[in-house]
């Protein structure tokens, strides 16, 4: 029987600025890996997508938005980005 769940966001646990990302370009939009990460969680909709109250889809769209690419090009960056080898998921 589960008696507790131990649940990590927002740098409680771990902090963002300490995450080992491959810090290479992302040539569709111009920014490092490490420069993406940090625009995804200090992104004002961030704090409300970890409560349920928006969902990723909705992030990667307004993110796309900022960086100028299509929907589809955003929801594929975000799958990419939870993806990646450092292990880094949500949702």
């Amino acid at each position: 029987m589960i008696k507790a769940i131990i649940w990590d966001m927002g740098g409680v646990l771990i902090e963002e600025k300490n995450l080992t990302v491959d810090d290479t370009q992302i040539p569709q939009i111009g920014l490092s890996t490490t420069e993406l990460a940090q625009m995804v969680f200090y992104h004002p909709l961030t704090p409300k997508l970890f409560v349920g109250e928006e969902r990723p889809e909705k992030l990667w769209k307004v993110i796309g938005d900022e960086l100028n690419i299509s929907n589809d090009e955003a929801q594929k960056l975000g799958a990419d980005f939870w993806g990646n080898p450092s292990g880094i998921m949500i949702c």
